[in-house]
This record gives C-alpha cells, sequence and structure tokens, in this order.
C-alpha cells in the first residue's frame, strides 16, 4: 500500500489512492449540479478541491486517513471521493463520500462501501467500523440499515460546518463479527 499509486479494484468502479493527479476530476465532479451545496454532507468547492487533496495526503502521511478518487471503470472518469478516515487503534469510520448525480443511487456508492470495508476488514484487519450521518439524511441511513449496519447512538454538537451546529448525527457501526453477514448482502445485491 506504498506510494500515491495505490488501487482497490473492484467490479464498476476502483478506488485510487487520492493525490493531485485526481485534482480536475474531482473539481468537475463537485462543480457539476453544484454537489458541493449538499446541506448534510461536507463537499468541497471546485475551488477547495487542491486544500481538500493536501489535506487528505497530510492525513494519510500521518496514518489517521486513506482517502481514495472513485473511478467509474467503463469510462475510467473520477466520478467521486471516499475515504476510511479517524483510524485509530483497530478501529475507523467510512466517509467524507460524495459521488456525482449521474452515479448516485445505483451499484457504485454500495460497490465503493463494499471494497472499503473488504479492505479495512479483511486486508487492515480492523475491528469496527463507524459511519457518521446526519440526521436528515434518510437516503444514506436507510441505505446501511438495508445492507445491516446497525445504528449505535445519536449524538450532536458536531463542530464541522458553521451551519450543523446543535444538528443530530447518527452513529452506525459495523464489527468483524457481523462482517460476513454484511458481505454476503452487499455481494448479493451487487453481483447476484
Amino acid at each position: 500500500m506504498s506510494g500515491n499509486f495505490f488501487t482497490l479494484f473492484g467490479r464498476y468502479v476502483d478506488l485510487e489512492l487520492l493525490n493531485r493527479r485526481h485534482e480536475e476530476g474531482l473539481s468537475q465532479v463537485v462543480a457539476h449540479d453544484e454537489l458541493w451545496q449538499h446541506p448534510q454532507t461536507f463537499i468541497p468547492t471546485p475551488e477547495l478541491v487542491p486544500t481538500y487533496i493536501k489535506l487528505s495526503e497530510k492525513g494519510k502521511s500521518k496514518g489517521k486517513e486513506l482517502p481514495f478518487a472513485i473511478v467509474d471503470k467503463s469510462s475510467q472518469k473520477i466520478i467521486g471521493s471516499i475515504k476510511l478516515q479517524n483510524i485509530h487503534a483497530e478501529c475507523a469510520e467510512i466517509g467524507s463520500t460524495f459521488i456525482d448525480t449521474h452515479h448516485q443511487r445505483n451499484a457504485v456508492n454500495k460497490e465503493a462501501k463494499f471494497i472499503l470495508l473488504q479492505h479495512a476488514f479483511e486486508s487492515m484487519q480492523m475491528q469496527a467500523i463507524h459511519f457518521v450521518v446526519h440526521q436528515n439524511n434518510l437516503i444514506s441511513q436507510r441505505s446501511l440499515e438495508q445492507i445491516g449496519i446497525q445504528r449505535c447512538s445519536c449524538f450532536s454538537h458536531l463542530k464541522m460546518m458553521p451551519d450543523w451546529e446543535g444538528d443530530a448525527f447518527i452513529n452506525y457501526s459495523i464489527t468483524t463479527s457481523e462482517w460476513e453477514k454484511v458481505k454476503e448482502k452487499l455481494e448479493f445485491d451487487l453481483f447476484s
């Protein structure tokens, strides 16, 4: 996993370790339909994409995150980003996910999460993976629950964005012991 060209391969998408060569593609993704204005998740503006990538690379160098560009296999275009973040001990969070509007609500998002979960549990030997979802993001909540990822807690006062102060967030979690069942469900949904 060393270097800047590490890739996790899937059927519909590949996850390429995020670096500066993804800057133009990610800028186009967030600019299209003004994706960066999504009210329930942080998405950088086109102008902030270089800073987003720099901060992601810094987090990677400190061992705190693994940031990826999501690449559509059929077109070889960058269609989004996903991270394994807040890495500590044997736990981490999958988050900072955004996907262009043409690829939302299809297999892409689900497969990107599947690839990253598989890498976290089977290669990195993680014991638990979390997802933090805004209280109003019902689509993300339902998609996690449909594949068997458990809702654990609700909390507020996460100050990632000024407009979010006092908003509630829901923590979802999957452990090593639950992974095989979730993996079976994802494989069935994606590949059968």
